[in-house]
């Protein structure tokens, strides 16, 4: 089995380094952005499995954002990162999302909802 390859674009860089230290325990390769420019460029130049997307990057939310992922890679995988509770997966299909995760999350929340988007 290849390591999967997963981008975190959140603007916390705790919430960054601590969801690269879950998932480098699982053997996950990670890259990480700060904001939406720098995912989106690492987008072009790189192939990832999954990308997890902090809802609220600054003043950008993570729908304003989809789009012009989807236009780079439109198969990959996006699972929205957010404190939201109101969101609902009739908002995650609008907006073009395969799942979400809430945060504050744990370690086995993070883990099995990144894995059923990437079982093969």
């Amino acid at each position: 089995m290849s390591t999967k390859k997963i981008l975190i674009i959140d603007d916390e860089e705790s919430i960054r380094n601590m969801v690269k230290e879950f998932l480098a325990i699982e053997d996950y390769q990670c890259d990480d952005a700060e904001t939406s420019e720098q995912g989106l460029t690492l987008i072009s130049k790189n192939r990832y499995d999954l990308i997890l997307l902090d809802r609220n990057l600054g003043i950008i939310k993570a729908e304003n954002i989809i789009s012009k992922i989807h236009h780079i890679d439109p198969n990959v995988p996006i699972v929205i990162l957010t404190g939201d509770t109101g969101c609902s997966e009739k908002f995650l299909e609008q907006i073009g999302a395969a799942g979400i995760i809430f945060k504050p999350f744990l370690f086995t929340d993070l883990i099995d909802g990144i894995s059923k988007h990437l079982e093969t």
